[in-house]
């Protein structure tokens, strides 16, 4: 099955047990191969933009694609849950550590 870029791109990401992570921005693809190696995830939220902070998920880490969403491993990177979590609150955000958190 094939899937164009522009519809990839903006594309909703979920872990398997539901949680929304963001939607895809970009992919890394590998000039040798031909192949993507990574799908950067960001979140909708445009201060979360400005910060730059982009969740890396490897091709590995994903579980299907298609039309509709992209579905990832529960373990994708360990940042997920900080990322997460900001995304749902929409809260005021911090850098720690890299790592896109919110404020109490």
């Amino acid at each position: 099955m094939l899937i164009h870029a522009k519809k990839l791109l903006g594309l909703p990401v979920y872990t398997q047990s539901g949680q929304h992570l963001g939607a895809v921005t970009d992919m890394e693809i590998d000039i040798d191969d031909h192949t993507v190696m990574n799908y950067h995830v960001g979140s909708s939220n445009p201060i979360h933009h400005l910060l730059n902070n982009t969740l890396i998920i490897n091709r590995r880490q994903v579980i299907s694609i298609t039309a509709e969403k992209m579905v990832v491993d529960d373990n994708a990177p360990d940042r997920r849950q900080a990322f997460a979590e900001a995304v749902k609150t929409e809260a005021e955000p911090a850098v720690a550590e890299g790592v896109l958190t919110s404020r109490d």
